[in-house]
C-alpha cells in the first residue's frame, strides 16, 4: 500500500531536522519515542489514505484495534503513558507497539489543532537545541503538562472511554 515507505520516509525527515540518527538509549535531546513513532504512524496513514477519510479511519482502526478493545486504556492511563523523558523501566512497562498506535493518536490530535506542519516543527525547534517541552509550548501556546490531560481525555473519548 505504501504505508511502510511513508512511515520510513517520515523518519528520514525527522532525522534530517535533528542532523543525525536517534541515539539509543534515547536522550532528552530527541522527542520521546512515542512521538517519533507516532508521527511516522500518523503520517503513513495520512499520506496513503489522503483521498478518503473512510479509508483513513478504517486503516487507523485496523492498526489500532487493541486500543479500542482494551478497557484498561483510560484517560488516566494515557496520561501516565505519555512521559516526555521516560526512565528505562518505562520501556518494559508498556507494550512497544503503543508507541505507534497511541502515539499516532496524539499526533493526530495535534494535527487537528494546528495542522501537520506544527508536528514537524517540534523536530525543527529541537534541532536548534530546544527540549520537547520548550518546543511544544512555543508551537501550541500551552505547556505539554497542561495540554496532556486535555489530549488524554480527547483520545480516551475517541476510544469510547472517559
Amino acid at each position: 500500500s505504501g504505508t511502510l515507505e511513508a512511515h520510513e520516509f517520515t523518519h528520514v525527515v525527522q532525522q534530517s531536522q535533528m542532523g543525525g540518527t536517534q541515539p539509543w538509549p534515547t536522550t532528552g535531546a530527541w522527542p520521546p519515542t512515542w512521538y517519533l513513532e507516532g508521527q511516522a504512524e500518523f503520517s503513513q496513514n495520512a499520506a496513503v489514505y489522503n483521498q478518503s477519510f473512510d479509508l483513513y479511519t478504517k486503516n487507523r482502526r485496523s492498526v489500532s484495534a487493541e486500543l479500542f478493545t482494551d478497557s484498561t486504556i483510560t484517560s488516566s492511563w494515557i496520561q501516565e503513558y505519555f512521559l516526555v523523558n521516560p526512565p528505562s523501566s518505562w520501556f518494559s512497562k508498556y507494550e512497544s507497539w503503543r508507541q505507534y498506535d497511541l502515539g499516532a493518536m496524539l499526533v493526530e490530535t495535534l494535527t487537528a489543532l494546528k495542522g501537520p506542519k506544527s508536528t514537524m516543527e517540534i523536530w525543527k525547534l529541537m534541532g536548534t537545541g530546544q527540549n520537547f517541552n520548550q518546543a511544544f509550548e512555543n508551537i501550541y501556546g500551552i505547556s505539554f503538562d497542561k495540554a496532556l490531560p486535555i489530549i488524554s481525555k480527547a483520545i480516551a473519548l475517541q476510544l469510547g472511554r472517559s
